[in-house]
């Protein structure tokens, strides 16, 4: 089991080539922010999580884990003209997933220890207000992901201390919907990211790690993992 937090910075894209739009309220009605004018808008996305992860090896084969959380403090930019407008989200959404890990080389005195690890996560949250050019209205929308990653791991322990680092390949599944006109528009996004991190052994089965990536997803995070 183990609980950890962390702080990203991912980049989102939306595609608006379709005829649905998302609205929000200004003074005499409501205004389009997104049109089919538009075929793509790239975002960048900034948020905490806070996530408990359980995992679980039957036998000797595949390590299984599942995870659940929270996604807070939800920022989701992007420009136009000389503007730069802001969804947030100022209450928690949900954030749920899974997958395994598959250990392909052992750590020996010899060798280092290699693992792919393979994912889906799902964010759900609402977006509750709309900023641009120093100016906040209240809207009532809905971002909604489906992330699917996969990860090679290379690892090495020393002593208590165990350093790891590796690759991430992402693809993220955006839809961003108006709750009151029941419209949508969305996008995909592959990224790259690499990674590295640092796992210490406090006492015997519990552990600190600390770890960061870099590229398209950047990201600190830091937890505690127990093993029974």
């Amino acid at each position: 089991m183990s609980f950890y937090g962390l702080k990203a910075d991912r980049d989102v894209k939306i595609n608006t080539g379709g005829p649905q739009t998302i609205q929000i309220p200004v003074a005499g009605g409501n205004s389009t922010i997104f049109s089919d004018l538009n075929s793509e808008i790239e975002m960048e996305s900034e948020f905490d999580e806070q996530v408990f992860r359980f995992s679980f090896r039957p036998h000797d084969g595949l390590l299984y884990f599942a995870k659940i959380g929270q996604i807070s403090n939800f920022d989701l930019s992007f420009s136009s003209g000389s503007f730069t407008n802001e969804f947030l989200g100022n209450s928690a959404g949900l954030v749920w997933g899974g997958g395994f890990r598959w250990n392909i080389t052992q750590d020996t005195p010899v060798s280092v220890a290699t693992a792919l690890e393979i994912s889906y996560t799902s964010t759900n949250l609402g977006l509750d207000a709309f900023k641009s050019g120093g100016v906040t209205q209240a809207v009532d929308d809905r971002l909604e992901q489906d992330e699917f990653q996969g990860a090679v791991n290379i690892s090495k322990r020393f002593g208590t201390l165990q350093p790891y680092g590796g690759l991430k390949l992402l693809r993220v599944n955006s839809r961003l919907k108006d709750r009151q006109t029941r419209e949508k528009i969305s996008g995909s996004e592959d990224l790259v990211s690499p990674f590295a991190g640092l796992q210490w052994e406090v006492f015997p089965k519990e552990y600190l790690t600390v770890e960061g990536s870099w590229l398209d997803e950047k990201m600190a995070s830091a937890g505690l993992k127990i093993n029974f």
